[in-house]
């Protein structure tokens, strides 16, 4: 499957944790490839993945570039 345009953004999300769990890691960057074109940026950490939704103003490298200062702006 390569076309991921039909899919909600949090199917994605739930998709591509299945394709990392399964070591499906061609999938799992398609579909990270389709979030980052919706404005939704999944980022790999030690702990899973966070998404994060700042709409398609961003790019992937600024949201890791500024990474603390997007989690400090949005942490509850």
């Amino acid at each position: 499957m390569e076309n991921f345009k039909d899919f909600l953004t949090d199917e994605l999300t739930d998709m591509r944790i299945s394709a990392r769990e399964n070591k499906d890691f061609r999938t799992s960057d398609l579909i990270r490839n389709e979030l980052d074109s919706r404005g939704s940026f999944a980022i790999d950490s030690k702990d899973g993945q966070v998404v994060y939704h700042l709409g398609k103003g961003y790019t992937r490298e600024s949201v890791l570039a500024n990474i603390r200062d997007i989690d400090l702006k949005f942490r509850r």
